[in-house]
Protein backbone atom coordinates (compact mmCIF):
# COMPACT_ATOMS: atom_id res chain seq x y z
CA UNK A 1 0.00 0.00 0.00
CA UNK A 2 0.96 3.39 -0.88
CA UNK A 3 1.39 5.45 2.71
CA UNK A 4 2.65 9.10 3.01
CA UNK A 5 4.35 8.84 -0.68
CA UNK A 6 6.47 5.50 0.24
CA UNK A 7 5.46 2.00 -0.66
CA UNK A 8 5.39 -0.38 2.27
CA UNK A 9 3.96 -3.60 2.51
CA UNK A 10 1.79 -4.49 5.11
CA UNK A 11 -0.41 -8.19 5.54
CA UNK A 12 -3.40 -7.80 3.68
CA UNK A 13 -4.79 -11.66 3.96
CA UNK A 14 -3.62 -15.07 4.28
CA UNK A 15 -4.82 -18.45 3.43
CA UNK A 16 -3.38 -22.30 3.24
CA UNK A 17 -2.90 -24.39 0.54
CA UNK A 18 -5.48 -27.60 0.48
CA UNK A 19 -3.77 -30.98 -0.67
CA UNK A 20 -3.79 -30.25 -4.24
CA UNK A 21 -2.00 -27.03 -3.66
CA UNK A 22 -4.84 -24.47 -4.25
CA UNK A 23 -5.44 -21.18 -2.02
CA UNK A 24 -7.96 -18.80 -2.70
CA UNK A 25 -8.18 -15.09 -0.95
CA UNK A 26 -10.99 -13.01 -1.14
CA UNK A 27 -12.46 -9.41 -0.16
CA UNK A 28 -9.09 -7.81 -1.00
CA UNK A 29 -9.59 -4.19 -0.07
CA UNK A 30 -7.52 -2.66 -2.44
CA UNK A 31 -6.18 -3.55 -6.05
CA UNK A 32 -3.13 -3.01 -5.92
CA UNK A 33 -0.71 -5.74 -3.64
CA UNK A 34 1.77 -8.47 -3.71
CA UNK A 35 1.34 -12.30 -3.11
CA UNK A 36 4.00 -14.34 -1.20
CA UNK A 37 3.74 -18.19 -1.18
CA UNK A 38 5.53 -19.13 2.61
CA UNK A 39 6.42 -22.96 3.14
CA UNK A 40 4.98 -25.04 5.84
CA UNK A 41 7.30 -26.26 8.36
CA UNK A 42 4.94 -29.26 9.08
CA UNK A 43 5.14 -30.51 5.75
CA UNK A 44 8.67 -30.47 4.99
CA UNK A 45 11.15 -33.60 4.74
CA UNK A 46 13.81 -34.44 6.68
CA UNK A 47 16.61 -33.62 3.58
CA UNK A 48 14.27 -31.87 1.06
CA UNK A 49 11.49 -29.47 1.27
CA UNK A 50 10.42 -26.16 -0.64
CA UNK A 51 11.79 -22.56 -0.65
CA UNK A 52 11.69 -20.18 2.35
CA UNK A 53 9.59 -17.45 0.37
CA UNK A 54 8.14 -17.48 -3.56
CA UNK A 55 7.04 -14.18 -4.42
CA UNK A 56 5.07 -13.70 -7.42
CA UNK A 57 5.75 -14.65 -10.21
CA UNK A 58 8.12 -17.50 -8.86
CA UNK A 59 11.08 -15.08 -8.20
CA UNK A 60 12.89 -15.34 -4.61
CA UNK A 61 13.63 -11.70 -3.47
CA UNK A 62 11.25 -8.94 -2.83
CA UNK A 63 13.30 -6.52 -5.14
CA UNK A 64 12.47 -8.97 -8.47
CA UNK A 65 8.59 -9.54 -6.96
CA UNK A 66 5.62 -8.26 -9.70
CA UNK A 67 2.94 -6.63 -8.13
CA UNK A 68 -0.51 -7.65 -8.88
CA UNK A 69 -3.07 -4.85 -10.42
CA UNK A 70 -6.18 -5.70 -9.97
CA UNK A 71 -9.94 -3.70 -10.96
CA UNK A 72 -12.52 -3.50 -8.36
CA UNK A 73 -14.14 -6.99 -8.63
CA UNK A 74 -11.59 -8.69 -10.69
CA UNK A 75 -10.29 -12.38 -10.02
CA UNK A 76 -7.45 -13.27 -11.08
CA UNK A 77 -5.71 -17.21 -11.24
CA UNK A 78 -2.73 -17.07 -10.24
CA UNK A 79 -0.24 -20.35 -10.60
CA UNK A 80 3.16 -20.91 -8.64
CA UNK A 81 5.63 -24.10 -9.63
CA UNK A 82 7.56 -24.72 -6.51
CA UNK A 83 9.22 -27.84 -6.52
CA UNK A 84 11.31 -29.61 -3.58
CA UNK A 85 14.99 -28.88 -2.81
CA UNK A 86 17.44 -29.74 -0.40
CA UNK A 87 17.20 -27.86 2.89
CA UNK A 88 19.63 -27.79 5.73
CA UNK A 89 20.26 -27.45 9.57
CA UNK A 90 21.63 -24.24 11.16
CA UNK A 91 23.34 -24.94 14.76
CA UNK A 92 24.79 -22.09 17.10
CA UNK A 93 24.99 -20.45 20.50
CA UNK A 94 23.71 -16.96 21.79
CA UNK A 95 25.60 -15.44 24.52
CA UNK A 96 24.45 -12.79 26.89
CA UNK A 97 21.46 -14.39 27.82
CA UNK A 98 20.63 -14.86 31.91
CA UNK A 99 20.76 -18.43 33.10
CA UNK A 100 17.56 -20.12 32.75
CA UNK A 101 16.33 -17.50 30.51
CA UNK A 102 14.71 -18.03 27.01
CA UNK A 103 15.61 -16.24 23.95
CA UNK A 104 13.69 -16.32 20.57
CA UNK A 105 15.89 -16.95 17.50
CA UNK A 106 14.73 -16.86 13.83
CA UNK A 107 15.51 -16.52 10.55
CA UNK A 108 14.29 -13.05 7.84
CA UNK A 109 15.03 -12.65 4.55
CA UNK A 110 17.33 -10.56 3.56
CA UNK A 111 14.60 -7.75 2.85
CA UNK A 112 14.51 -7.79 6.72
CA UNK A 113 10.75 -9.87 6.13
CA UNK A 114 10.07 -13.12 8.80
CA UNK A 115 10.46 -16.46 7.60
CA UNK A 116 7.54 -17.26 10.09
CA UNK A 117 8.25 -21.35 10.22
CA UNK A 118 11.77 -21.27 10.88
CA UNK A 119 12.78 -19.90 14.21
CA UNK A 120 13.78 -21.74 17.44
CA UNK A 121 14.09 -21.07 20.88
CA UNK A 122 17.51 -21.51 23.12
CA UNK A 123 18.15 -24.01 25.56
CA UNK A 124 19.19 -23.10 29.18
CA UNK A 125 22.88 -23.21 27.45
CA UNK A 126 22.12 -20.90 24.94
CA UNK A 127 22.09 -23.53 22.17
CA UNK A 128 19.63 -23.60 19.18
CA UNK A 129 18.95 -25.36 16.32
CA UNK A 130 16.50 -24.40 13.00
CA UNK A 131 16.01 -27.06 10.78
CA UNK A 132 14.38 -27.24 6.81
CA UNK A 133 16.18 -24.98 5.83
CA UNK A 134 16.58 -23.74 2.03
CA UNK A 135 19.88 -22.69 0.11
CA UNK A 136 19.85 -19.01 0.72
CA UNK A 137 21.00 -15.40 1.83
CA UNK A 138 18.92 -15.19 5.65
CA UNK A 139 19.62 -12.88 8.86
CA UNK A 140 19.90 -14.75 11.69
CA UNK A 141 18.44 -12.78 14.92
CA UNK A 142 18.35 -13.26 18.48
CA UNK A 143 15.62 -11.13 20.59
CA UNK A 144 14.76 -11.17 24.27
CA UNK A 145 13.36 -8.30 26.63
CA UNK A 146 13.98 -8.24 29.92
CA UNK A 147 11.89 -6.50 32.56
CA UNK A 148 11.64 -3.07 31.22
CA UNK A 149 14.86 -2.10 30.16
CA UNK A 150 15.81 -2.09 26.11
CA UNK A 151 15.59 -5.69 24.35
CA UNK A 152 18.59 -7.23 23.73
CA UNK A 153 19.43 -7.62 20.04
CA UNK A 154 21.80 -9.94 17.61
CA UNK A 155 21.82 -10.67 13.94
CA UNK A 156 24.25 -12.19 11.90
CA UNK A 157 23.99 -12.04 7.96
CA UNK A 158 24.43 -15.87 6.91
CA UNK A 159 24.32 -17.60 3.18
CA UNK A 160 23.24 -20.91 3.71
CA UNK A 161 24.62 -23.54 1.09
CA UNK A 162 25.37 -26.82 3.33
CA UNK A 163 24.72 -27.66 7.23
CA UNK A 164 25.86 -24.60 9.58
CA UNK A 165 27.10 -25.09 13.18
CA UNK A 166 29.24 -23.40 15.26
CA UNK A 167 27.99 -20.16 14.40
CA UNK A 168 27.57 -17.58 17.40
CA UNK A 169 25.22 -14.53 18.46
CA UNK A 170 26.05 -12.50 21.11
CA UNK A 171 23.03 -10.30 22.74
CA UNK A 172 23.50 -6.86 22.88
CA UNK A 173 20.83 -3.88 24.39
CA UNK A 174 19.04 -1.91 21.71
CA UNK A 175 19.73 1.57 23.41
CA UNK A 176 17.33 4.29 22.33
CA UNK A 177 18.04 7.50 20.12
CA UNK A 178 17.42 11.13 22.00
CA UNK A 179 16.48 13.47 20.12
CA UNK A 180 17.73 16.66 21.54
CA UNK A 181 15.86 19.72 20.31
CA UNK A 182 16.91 23.14 20.46
CA UNK A 183 14.02 26.26 20.27
CA UNK A 184 14.95 29.38 18.68
CA UNK A 185 12.66 32.21 18.34
CA UNK A 186 12.87 35.41 16.30
CA UNK A 187 10.27 37.24 19.00
CA UNK A 188 11.97 38.69 21.87
CA UNK A 189 10.17 37.18 25.02
CA UNK A 190 10.14 38.39 28.56
CA UNK A 191 9.98 34.95 29.64
CA UNK A 192 13.27 33.85 27.40
CA UNK A 193 13.99 31.20 24.91
CA UNK A 194 10.73 28.51 24.78
CA UNK A 195 10.23 25.81 27.04
CA UNK A 196 12.01 23.13 25.18
CA UNK A 197 9.69 20.34 26.70
CA UNK A 198 6.71 22.08 25.47
CA UNK A 199 8.26 22.36 22.12
CA UNK A 200 9.23 18.49 22.19
CA UNK A 201 5.55 17.80 22.47
CA UNK A 202 5.56 19.09 18.46
CA UNK A 203 7.70 17.10 17.16
CA UNK A 204 7.54 13.87 15.67
CA UNK A 205 11.30 11.86 14.25
CA UNK A 206 9.96 9.50 12.04
CA UNK A 207 12.82 6.77 10.70
CA UNK A 208 12.16 4.62 7.45
CA UNK A 209 14.22 2.22 6.70
CA UNK A 210 16.51 2.24 3.55
CA UNK A 211 17.16 -1.57 3.65
CA UNK A 212 13.93 -3.09 4.35
CA UNK A 213 10.46 -2.21 4.07
CA UNK A 214 9.38 -3.82 7.58
CA UNK A 215 11.76 -1.91 9.64
CA UNK A 216 10.03 1.89 10.20
CA UNK A 217 10.29 3.74 13.51
CA UNK A 218 9.48 6.51 15.58
CA UNK A 219 9.83 9.03 17.75
CA UNK A 220 7.95 8.95 21.62
CA UNK A 221 7.79 11.77 24.07
CA UNK A 222 7.36 10.67 27.63
CA UNK A 223 8.35 12.01 31.40
CA UNK A 224 11.30 10.43 33.55
CA UNK A 225 11.93 11.58 36.66
CA UNK A 226 10.29 14.76 36.04
CA UNK A 227 12.40 16.00 32.82
CA UNK A 228 11.10 15.41 29.38
CA UNK A 229 12.29 12.51 27.17
CA UNK A 230 12.17 12.53 23.50
CA UNK A 231 13.72 9.62 21.97
CA UNK A 232 13.67 6.83 19.30
CA UNK A 233 13.35 2.89 20.73
CA UNK A 234 14.34 -0.49 19.84
CA UNK A 235 16.03 0.63 16.71
CA UNK A 236 17.73 -2.16 14.97
CA UNK A 237 20.83 -1.66 13.10
CA UNK A 238 20.70 -0.44 9.45
CA UNK A 239 20.27 2.55 7.35
CA UNK A 240 17.57 4.98 7.75
CA UNK A 241 16.27 8.33 6.51
CA UNK A 242 15.23 10.78 9.12
CA UNK A 243 12.08 12.54 8.30
CA UNK A 244 11.52 15.15 10.71
CA UNK A 245 7.68 16.59 11.44
CA UNK A 246 7.16 19.77 13.61
CA UNK A 247 3.65 21.55 14.27
CA UNK A 248 2.55 24.81 15.29
CA UNK A 249 5.09 28.03 14.49
CA UNK A 250 8.58 26.05 13.99
CA UNK A 251 10.23 24.72 11.11
CA UNK A 252 13.45 22.64 10.88
CA UNK A 253 16.63 25.03 10.80
CA UNK A 254 18.98 21.96 11.07
CA UNK A 255 18.87 18.15 12.12
CA UNK A 256 22.46 16.34 12.61
CA UNK A 257 23.51 12.86 14.01
CA UNK A 258 27.16 13.58 14.74
CA UNK A 259 28.72 15.00 11.88
CA UNK A 260 26.03 13.62 9.58
CA UNK A 261 23.29 16.16 7.89
CA UNK A 262 20.00 14.40 8.78
CA UNK A 263 18.46 16.86 6.16
CA UNK A 264 20.15 15.50 2.97
CA UNK A 265 22.01 12.00 4.75
CA UNK A 266 21.00 8.85 5.90
CA UNK A 267 21.43 7.97 9.78
CA UNK A 268 23.44 4.85 9.89
CA UNK A 269 22.80 2.44 12.81
CA UNK A 270 25.94 0.48 13.20
CA UNK A 271 26.28 -3.47 14.58
CA UNK A 272 26.96 -3.36 17.90
CA UNK A 273 26.75 0.12 18.54
CA UNK A 274 24.54 2.65 19.09
CA UNK A 275 23.59 5.94 17.21
CA UNK A 276 24.60 8.96 17.70
CA UNK A 277 22.10 10.91 19.34
CA UNK A 278 19.52 13.00 16.75
CA UNK A 279 19.67 17.11 17.12
CA UNK A 280 17.54 19.83 16.08
CA UNK A 281 17.55 23.25 16.15
CA UNK A 282 14.37 24.72 14.90
CA UNK A 283 13.29 28.08 13.94
CA UNK A 284 9.69 30.06 14.15
CA UNK A 285 10.70 32.82 11.38
CA UNK A 286 9.59 30.23 8.65
CA UNK A 287 7.75 31.87 4.91
CA UNK A 288 5.11 31.22 3.35
CA UNK A 289 4.00 29.90 -0.28
CA UNK A 290 0.73 30.92 -2.49
CA UNK A 291 -0.21 29.71 -6.08
CA UNK A 292 -2.42 28.95 -7.83
CA UNK A 293 -2.99 25.30 -10.50
CA UNK A 294 -4.28 26.15 -13.79
CA UNK A 295 -6.17 23.28 -14.98
CA UNK A 296 -9.67 23.16 -15.74
CA UNK A 297 -11.21 21.41 -12.64
CA UNK A 298 -8.06 22.55 -10.22
CA UNK A 299 -10.58 21.65 -7.03
CA UNK A 300 -9.41 18.06 -8.07
CA UNK A 301 -5.40 18.73 -7.54
CA UNK A 302 -2.84 17.88 -4.86
CA UNK A 303 -0.27 20.41 -4.62
CA UNK A 304 3.42 19.27 -3.75
CA UNK A 305 6.19 21.86 -2.29
CA UNK A 306 9.36 20.13 -2.12
CA UNK A 307 12.33 21.53 -0.33
CA UNK A 308 15.86 21.08 -2.85
CA UNK A 309 17.77 21.50 0.45
CA UNK A 310 16.36 18.99 2.02
CA UNK A 311 15.76 15.62 -0.16
CA UNK A 312 15.48 13.32 3.15
CA UNK A 313 12.19 15.16 3.82
CA UNK A 314 9.00 14.59 2.66
CA UNK A 315 7.02 17.38 0.55
CA UNK A 316 4.53 19.17 1.79
CA UNK A 317 1.38 18.10 0.54
CA UNK A 318 -1.54 20.78 0.28
CA UNK A 319 -5.12 20.29 -1.61
CA UNK A 320 -6.15 23.26 -3.85
CA UNK A 321 -8.71 25.14 -3.31
CA UNK A 322 -12.30 25.49 -5.53
CA UNK A 323 -10.70 28.09 -6.93
CA UNK A 324 -7.13 26.18 -7.45
CA UNK A 325 -5.39 28.13 -4.96
CA UNK A 326 -3.24 27.00 -2.17
CA UNK A 327 -0.99 28.09 0.86
CA UNK A 328 2.11 26.83 2.82
CA UNK A 329 3.32 28.59 5.99
CA UNK A 330 5.92 28.37 8.01
CA UNK A 331 8.49 27.22 5.20
CA UNK A 332 11.93 26.92 6.06
CA UNK A 333 14.63 29.35 4.19
CA UNK A 334 15.79 28.17 0.82
CA UNK A 335 14.65 26.62 -3.51
CA UNK A 336 11.39 24.88 -3.32
CA UNK A 337 9.87 22.73 -6.29
CA UNK A 338 5.99 23.03 -6.63
CA UNK A 339 3.73 20.41 -8.44
CA UNK A 340 0.02 19.85 -8.78
CA UNK A 341 -0.96 16.62 -9.39
CA UNK A 342 -4.31 15.08 -10.53
CA UNK A 343 -3.71 12.04 -7.85
CA UNK A 344 -1.11 10.63 -5.31
CA UNK A 345 -2.65 7.49 -4.86
CA UNK A 346 -0.34 5.69 -6.77
CA UNK A 347 2.47 8.28 -6.56
CA UNK A 348 5.46 7.45 -4.43
CA UNK A 349 5.94 11.39 -3.95
CA UNK A 350 8.57 10.67 -0.91
CA UNK A 351 10.50 8.83 -3.31
CA UNK A 352 13.04 12.29 -5.18
CA UNK A 353 13.91 9.51 -7.99
CA UNK A 354 10.32 8.87 -8.59
CA UNK A 355 9.31 13.33 -8.35
CA UNK A 356 12.24 13.85 -10.53
CA UNK A 357 10.61 12.24 -13.77
CA UNK A 358 8.24 15.38 -13.23
CA UNK A 359 10.91 17.98 -12.56
CA UNK A 360 9.98 19.90 -16.39
CA UNK A 361 6.73 20.31 -14.78
CA UNK A 362 7.46 21.86 -11.84
CA UNK A 363 7.56 25.84 -10.38
CA UNK A 364 10.64 26.73 -8.64
CA UNK A 365 10.90 29.93 -5.78
CA UNK A 366 12.93 30.40 -3.16
CA UNK A 367 12.06 31.89 0.02
CA UNK A 368 14.09 33.88 2.30
CA UNK A 369 13.46 33.87 6.14
CA UNK A 370 9.88 35.35 6.88
CA UNK A 371 10.18 36.02 3.23
CA UNK A 372 7.15 35.06 0.77
CA UNK A 373 6.46 33.84 -2.74
CA UNK A 374 4.12 33.36 -5.25
CA UNK A 375 3.85 30.72 -8.10
CA UNK A 376 1.28 29.20 -10.65
CA UNK A 377 1.51 25.45 -11.92
CA UNK A 378 0.06 23.18 -14.13
CA UNK A 379 -1.64 20.39 -13.11
CA UNK A 380 0.11 16.99 -13.59
CA UNK A 381 -1.44 13.26 -14.68
CA UNK A 382 0.81 10.68 -13.38
CA UNK A 383 -0.07 8.38 -16.38
CA UNK A 384 1.37 10.94 -18.60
Amino acid sequence: MMKQGRRQWVPLAQAVTDEEGDFRLASLFTTRFQVEVQANRSRALRKQGYPAVVYYPGVYDLASAVPLQLAHGQQVDLQFLIKREAVFKIQGTVAGQEPGENVNVRLRTRSGEDVFLMRATTHEDGAFEITGVPAGSYLLEARNRRGGGPPLFAELPVNVTDNMTGLRLTLRPLAPVPVRVQAESSQPSPEGQPDVAVVARSIRVQLHSLDSPFRDNQSSFETRDGRPVLEVRDLFPGTYSVEIDAWGQWYVQSARAGSVNLLRDPLVVPRGAGADPIELVLRDDGGSITGKVQAEKPERSVVLIVPDFAPMQPPTVLTAGQDGHFAAENLAPGNYRVFAFESLEQLEYSNPLVLRQYDFKAARTSLSAGGSADVTVGLIQVEE
